[in-house]
């Protein structure tokens, strides 16, 4: 399997001296000296980090497994677009999936933690939703770089693809799914279809979604956010992604699930798409798109399941199963976020 492959390269001390040497020399094209020897930070199915302390602050070298590695060309793209909301690129690779980055600042999680604050969302999520709206005329450019397509257009077939997979449903196991559920999502795939058709009629072009747009993937300096980690992004509803920050600030401030005190955050983010829409409006779209949004984001773990090592699988395996439970219970009417 490639991707078992592909991690073990990641242990092999010829690869290791292979991307210092990478690093060093991209340090040295822009005269920057290292100050302490680089150092692996972890080691992911889908991902290395590794940090190299220099004379112009940390830099952050990530290697992308190949399923991922369209992320590469991807966080290039943006930096370009909008320099101001993704990390500084310091050198890019590619072919090889190779990110070298500036230290971005303090992530935003655990300042919301240490404080239990979460209100800087409240400036975050406008930012994000205008750099969203702004890329729907980059949509096509970015499916080209084999940014994942989750496209209303696009979903009921996957959603049938996926539950054909019943390896990765875990039936009827310990976190898997119930044969029960999974005989009612079967029975609920045109419904999905219907409901992928209702969300495509409204006024809101799909665009780029972040796909994992969690605390600890904002970053702030100075009193500026930036956006990191663009491997689970996706081209799909761009509403998708207020489904990861209500439940990460939940998370991170011990909230009950769907807890009201998330309403002003959800409105700060619809507020920035009301060129598209009322309040109202945009407050009935959203809450069809966060139960479509829960297949969605089972789609991105059934991929990363597909590329997983079975040995590897354990600390994932919940991800499908969960996200199909949450999407088959969900109760529209009894979402307090709006």
């Amino acid at each position: 399997m490639i991707e078992n492959t592909f991690q073990t390269l990641w242990q092999d001390a010829r690869w290791i001296a292979e991307t210092h040497r990478w690093i060093h020399a991209q340090m040295r094209a822009q005269n920057i000296h290292a100050s302490g020897e680089i150092e692996t930070l972890q080691t992911r199915p889908w991902s290395l980090m590794m940090r190299a302390p220099t004379d112009a602050g940390n830099l952050f070298f990530k290697a992308i497994a190949p399923t991922w590695k369209f992320e590469a060309a991807l966080t290039k793209a943006l930096a370009a677009w909008h320099p101001d909301d993704v990390p500084q690129l310091v050198a890019v690779d590619t072919p090889q999936g190779w990110l070298l980055m500036r230290d971005s600042g303090e992530r935003l999680r655990e300042l919301v933690r240490s404080s239990r604050d979460a209100s800087a969302w409240l400036d975050i999520l406008p930012q994000y939703a205008r750099l969203q709206v702004d890329l729907v005329k980059h949509r096509d450019e970015i499916l080209r770089f084999g940014t994942p397509d989750h496209r209303l257009e696009t979903l009921p077939a996957q959603y049938e693809e996926m539950l054909a997979n019943t390896e990765l449903m875990y039936l009827d196991q310990e976190n898997g799914l119930p044969s029960t559920d999974y005989a009612q999502l079967q029975e609920l795939a045109p419904q999905f279809a219907e409901m992928c058709t209702q969300l495509r009629a409204a006024p809101i072009p799909e665009s780029l979604e972040h796909g994992d747009f969690h605390d600890a993937n904002v970053f702030v300096r100075d009193g500026n956010y930036r956006f990191a980690d663009w491997g689970d992004a996706c081209v799909a509803h761009p509403f998708f992604s207020m489904r990861v920050v209500l439940v990460s600030v939940e998370n991170s401030l011990n909230l009950p699930d769907y807890s009201p005190d998330s309403r002003p955050l959800l409105g700060a983010y619809l507020e920035a798409w009301r060129e598209f829409g009322s309040r109202e409006t945009l407050q009935e779209i959203f809450r069809l798109a966060f139960r479509v949004a829960q297949v969605s984001g089972a789609l991105k773990w059934f991929r990363q399941m597909q590329v997983t090592p079975p040995e590897l699988r354990a600390d994932y395996m919940h991800g499908v199963p969960s996200l199909l439970k949450d999407f088959l219970y969900a109760d529209l009417e009894k979402y307090p976020y709006v």
